[in-house]
């Protein structure tokens, strides 16, 4: 049993082949009869034996029946007729035999005047008129094999009209051409074209909708009624031509005419075929459309399709993706839009009235429960509202309520790449602006079937994930890193691309000559697969990553920040020989290991490229394409899927890890950030993190570069005065930053230098609401946390801005939460024990999958397992969802104390002690020493004198558990909280400050 697409590819094949055959076979006689000197009528005698042949072989086909394939039954004309009947009780199989019998006639009738018409009108001889009917035989090929292809996965009976009006149209233009032997060979092929378009839809819906057991009784009597029908066109050109005196151009305008007529008949008849008609022309024209799992829609029976809503055009893109009639759940105001009410109807659209008419909304999800329950496909976008913010909104209970009677399943639908479109509201505005490209992308994906019990927030996360899969597919957001740069440098050639604080900018074309003249350098160098690079947040920084890139070779950025023992494991897990780097910051930071490593210093001359080869390659990167530059410079041969970089973990609990992130993951992340906030040509990033840290090396460095905009660099992200200083010239418009750092930046920077700022966005570690209140007082803009890590390159989730107020806002931030996933990422909570997942405002295990999860990490396979299983990554922190797909971040698994059996956060008390002392500072850290009698005990250590019995007073009245609150001895004042270069607390060395404290206690 084939399956739709299999059905619609199949008989285009077969179509193809048949009409090969017979056309071929017609012409071969055409000149057989010319070079003989016989009767030119020969061709038409031999069509008119092969349908009688035909017809005879359709009554007498031996068929192997479905229930015993062993038994052979051998058709009569009884059998034939019986299974006329059993068509004539099905509406849509009978037209469908009487259209597929037209064709028949028409084509046979075609064929037969086609040869009156070349010697009674053109004057051609036999050979030319046999060209003529192999030229109708390639364009049918053409056409079927084109039809099957474009029914994308399912019988499209929206192909017949088109099919219909183009034979119509051609047919009749044939009637004017004979004065051309070209054009007439062109309107053949087009004509035929058109043919196929009508023809293989009409015989894939026979076999599809046949019963099963019953399907070659059905097919003979369609070829038995084809082939009649191919008789009697025969007898009717007779009539036409001897009885009516109507010349060969006569008969073709009339089959053009009559062709016209067959497809208004059909579409009268069955309205849905016109309605179909429409939608396949209105998304096939704007839209590339890709179907993703239709196979799990029932091709019989009812079901709830329940879909994300991003465009006005989301409707039709389903329709456009399924060959079964489905019906809308609609807003009632845009049910009865004058332009879109009559197709609405046509479609069968629930309306639902919006508004507080609940007995309406009652009768609407009613309606929609019987429409299931007669068998019937109904749609609902569970969000209630097409999406203003490009995510997934709350799904609302009306599914559940649509299904609280009925045992059908619930489909999850996907649609993806759809904001964006010009039905989307991205820009601000649903209409009225440029198309990104036409055909636009799009990808509908269908999930597996759930059960009709299933809650709403479980829909939501099958859609959610189902976004993921889609993000995938999406080849054109995976790009290697190397090329996307060159391909921003020529964009922006002339543009101000990067600039040092102090510095001048440096334009595209610029910054891509001196790169491409460094990866030179860099290649013919020496041969090892990694680089190091020991250089703060600056020009050089961005040349160096980019040049190695472009020589096909992996920058690892070193983290400058961390001790020697953390520096030497890094470069030896990579086989670091060589290190860019540059005496002024060696000066500065010296790299303080015995390691015989060659250092590239950036600020001697040997490595400062001149002018001249500056501009040389300058003029080189505009007029040659990208390839052939790679291909000069080494970095050809990377891909994708290949290490873009390896990025250290912080080591704050152990030895770190050398995390392998690639092309793919990095721009996918990319692509990801860019598609949520739609920066601009005019942004401008303030680059502070350093490159070591994934946060900066995809938001401060690549984000810029890739996306096409401005980015400033400093090499100290605490020196706020500068920073501030550097933000106002530049007039920048996104910080990329830490809690720990916007604090500095609230106490130095004054509130006008940071005036140009529209977003900030802070993750590493959780943004407490005094520091993001402090800030938004303080600069007029709120900043947005979010959350990721090294291993998830680094963005997963991420807040956004709102959208509307009242009734009308659509939430895109949520305070004391990171955010939603961003596209192409979904997420799981699990319980910690047995890893199932859990409902809304449950606490489990975070869980990650998209295309920003690493590859792995750097030699450590078993590592890589452990954090990786059926492609999701285990975070390793707490987390619990709502409603509305809000994440949030409860603690770390890392951060909990196993105290007498029960499992303690350190975070929850931070937060608790913080909230005590009134500050928005980060001056106490909470951590553990094993204890004797209960495992561990908690130790808290603050860079200011505490009262530690009136804070474990506060705690109990705040509603701690007594094993939450620490002992009055286990207080201890530091001068200082260690922390890491990205500013998060350093929690080993806060372990290791604790166990001394302790044991001097």
């Amino acid at each position: 049993i084939l399956s739709s697409e299999e059905l619609s590819r199949g008989n285009g094949f077969i179509q193809f082949w048949t009409f090969i055959a017979i056309i071929g076979g017609t012409a071969v006689g055409g000149m057989l009869a010319a070079s003989l000197e016989v009767n030119p009528y020969l061709p038409g005698a031999v069509l008119f034996a092969t349908a009688v042949l035909g017809l005879f072989s359709s009554v007498f086909i031996t068929r192997t029946p479905a229930a015993n394939p062993q038994k052979q039954i051998a058709l009569n004309p009884f059998t034939v007729f019986s299974s006329l009947q059993a068509l004539r009780r099905d509406r849509g199989l009978f037209l469908c035999l009487l259209a597929i019998s037209y064709f028949w006639a028409v084509g046979s009738l075609y064929q037969l005047n086609l040869a009156l018409y070349a010697k009674q009108l053109g004057g051609w001889d036999d050979v030319p008129t046999a060209l003529l009917m192999a030229a109708l035989g390639i364009g049918i090929g053409a056409g079927s094999l084109t039809a099957g292809k474009v029914s994308e996965g399912k019988v499209e009976l929206g192909l017949v009209p088109i099919g219909a009006v183009g034979m119509s149209l051609f047919g009749s233009v044939l009637a004017f051409t004979y004065s051309s032997y070209a054009l007439t060979v062109g309107v053949l092929i087009a004509l035929g074209v058109a043919a196929g378009f009508y023809v293989v839809p009409l015989n894939a819906y026979l076999q599809e909708n046949s019963p099963a057991d019953r399907r070659g009784d059905f097919i003979a009597a369609t070829n038995f009624v084809s082939f009649s029908s191919m008789l009697l066109s025969s007898f009717l050109l007779w009539l036409l031509v001897d009885g009516f005196g109507m010349g060969p151009d006569g008969v073709f305008l009339l089959m053009g005419a009559t062709a016209l007529l067959a497809g208004v008949y059909i579409c009268t008849v069955l309205p849905e075929v016109l309605l179909r008609c429409i939608n396949w022309l209105l998304v096939h024209v704007l839209y590339r459309l890709k179907v993703v799992g239709a196979h799990r829609v029932p091709k019989e029976g009812g079901a709830l399709l329940v879909a994300n809503h991003l465009s006005f055009i989301d409707a039709p893109l389903l329709l456009a993706s399924l060959r079964r009639p489905v019906r809308f759940l609609m807003y009632k105001p845009i049910y009865e839009a004058r332009l879109i009410h009559p197709f609405a109807k046509l479609a069968g659209a629930i309306p639902v009235e919006g508004g507080s008419r609940r007995n309406d909304v009652q009768h609407a999800l009613a309606s929609a429960t019987e429409a299931i329950a007669r068998g019937e496909l109904v749609c609902i976008f569970a969000e209630g509202a097409i999406s203003r913010i490009g995510r997934l909104l709350k799904f609302k209970k009306g599914l559940e309520r649509i299904m609280e009677e009925s045992d059908a399943p619930i489909i999850p639908v996907h649609l993806d790449r759809v904001w964006g479109s010009i039905f989307s509201f991205r820009g601000g505005k649903f209409f009225f602006k440029w198309p990104e490209m036409i055909p636009y992308p799009v990808t509908v994906s269908f999930g597996e079937p759930l059960p009709s019990s299933t809650p709403s927030y479980r829909v939501r996360q099958s859609v959610e994930e189902l976004s993921a899969d889609a993000y995938a597919l999406r080849r054109d957001v995976f790009q290697v890193l190397s090329s996307g740069f060159l391909a921003s440098c020529k964009r922006r050639f002339f543009k101000h691309a990067v600039r040092d604080h102090g510095g001048a900018w440096l334009r595209g074309g610029t910054l891509g000559g001196a790169s491409l003249w460094l990866a030179r350098k860099l290649r013919t160098a020496h041969e090892e697969r990694m680089v190091g690079v020991y250089l703060p947040p600056s020009v050089g920084a961005a040349m160096a990553n980019a040049s190695l890139l472009l020589a096909g070779k992996v920058p690892v950025n070193l983290n400058y920040t961390a001790g020697p023992e953390s520096l030497r494991s890094a470069i030896a897990q990579c086989g670091i020989k060589r290190i860019v780097t540059a005496k002024r910051f060696l000066d500065k930071v010296p790299l303080d290991i015995d390691s015989g490593l060659e250092h590239i210093h950036l600020d001697d001359s040997q490595w400062k490229p001149p002018a001249v080869s500056v501009l040389w390659w300058a003029v080189l990167l505009a007029v040659l394409p990208k390839k052939l530059l790679l291909w000069n410079t080494g970095g050809s041969g990377s891909a994708e899927q290949d290490t873009a970089t390896v990025i250290f973990s912080s080591g704050s609990t152990g030895e770190p890890k050398g995390v392998e992130l690639t092309h793919a993951n990095i721009s996918a992340n990319i692509s990801a950030i860019h598609e949520m906030f739609g920066f601009g040509h005019d942004d401008c990033v303030v680059g502070v993190l350093p490159f070591f840290h994934s946060f900066g090396f995809t938001g401060a460095l690549w984000l810029p570069l890739l996306a096409g905009f401005r980015a400033v660099y400093h090499p100290n992200p605490l020196d706020a005065a500068a920073i501030g200083r550097m933000a106002a010239e530049s007039g920048a418009t996104l910080l990329i930053s830490t809690p720990t750092f916007l604090q500095t930046y609230i106490r130095k920077v004054k509130p006008e230098q940071f005036a140009s700022l529209r977003n900030v966005f802070v993750g590493a570690e959780k943004l407490r609401g005094q520091v993001r209140d402090a800030f938004s007082e303080r600069f007029g803009v709120v900043p947005r946390e979010g959350y990721g890590c090294t291993e998830l390159s680094p963005v997963a989730i991420a807040n956004i801005e709102d959208f509307g107020s009242g009734r009308e806002l659509q939430i895109g931030t949520k305070e004391g939460s990171v955010g939603r996933p961003i596209p192409g990422v979904t997420a799981r909570v699990v319980d910690l024990e047995t890893g199932e997942p859990l409902g809304p405002r449950t606490e489990g295990l975070l869980l990650i999958r998209g295309a920003n999860v690493m590859r792995g990490y750097l030699g450590k396979p078993e590592l890589t397992a452990a954090v990786i299983k059926d492609g999701w990554y285990h975070t390793g922190d707490v987390a619990r969802f709502d409603e509305d797909g809000f994440i949030t971040i409860t603690d770390r698994l890392s951060r909990f104390s196993k105290i007498g059996g029960e499992m303690v956060p350190h975070v929850k008390i931070e937060e608790e002690i913080h909230r005590l002392l009134g500050t928005t500072e980060s001056i106490c850290a909470v951590t553990a020493v094993a204890d004797e009698r209960k495992g561990e005990r908690l130790i808290v250590l603050c860079v200011q004198e505490l009262d530690s019995a009136e804070v474990s007073r506060g705690l109990a009245e705040a509603g701690l558990p007594n094993l939450w609150i620490p002992r009055a001895e286990n207080y201890h004042r530091i001068d200082a909280l260690p922390l890491l270069g990205s500013g998060k607390l350093d929690l080993k060395q806060v372990k290791v400050l604790a166990e001394a404290l302790s044991n001097a206690g």
